[in-house]
């Protein structure tokens, strides 16, 4: 079964990065990509570059899986 995953990805100028997502199995990526890079960038300093990373995957995982990166 696939199922597809969206996460916040933000990373600072010095390379510091925080990531956040959630969903279910049942729906997919929730519509929170504003709530989860709100999260992504708490911890990080001002001037952040925000990414989301999207990816389809294949379950049960246990193996690195790539995704493709889009920008915010």
């Amino acid at each position: 079964m696939k199922h597809k995953v969206k996460i916040a990805l933000a990373i600072d100028k010095e390379g510091n990065w925080s990531c956040a997502g959630w969903g279910n199995i049942n729906n997919g990526p929730p519509d929170n990509s504003e709530e989860a890079m709100d999260i992504a960038v708490d911890s990080l300093r001002s001037g952040e570059r925000r990414y989301f990373v999207e990816a389809e995957i294949e379950l049960p995982v246990e193996e690195v899986i790539q995704g493709k990166v889009i920008d915010a």
